[in-house]
């Protein structure tokens, strides 16, 4: 029986070598408008797909550990490097009501 030492077969069907996905989190946090008590939470989620949150912070319960809010506003965006810069954009809400 031989051993090989320091080698690692790479399954198949695999590549061998994964995309490197930027986050663009702090980018999208930066540039979206947001009001003088709201602060923007934004969240990678999957390739070129962020979900972003606006909280508006409760002053009467803030202390040193403890803050509190509420989101008033949500949004999924899209963020993707182009030859100029970086793209965002707002993905439109497809669901449908329910009734």
């Amino acid at each position: 029986m031989t051993q090989t030492q320091g080698t690692k077969k790479q399954p198949k069907n695999v590549p061998a070598t994964t995309p490197v996905i930027e986050d663009f989190s702090r980018l999208i946090n930066q540039s979206v408008d947001k009001l003088a008590n709201e602060e923007v939470k934004t969240v990678h989620l999957f390739g070129s797909f962020y979900r972003c949150n606006w909280w508006t912070v409760d002053p009467s319960t803030e202390s040193l550990f403890i803050r509190s809010g509420r989101i008033s506003r949500s949004q999924f965006m899209r963020a993707t490097r182009t030859e100029s810069g970086v793209r965002i954009e707002d993905v439109p809400n497809t669901s449908t009501s329910r009734s």
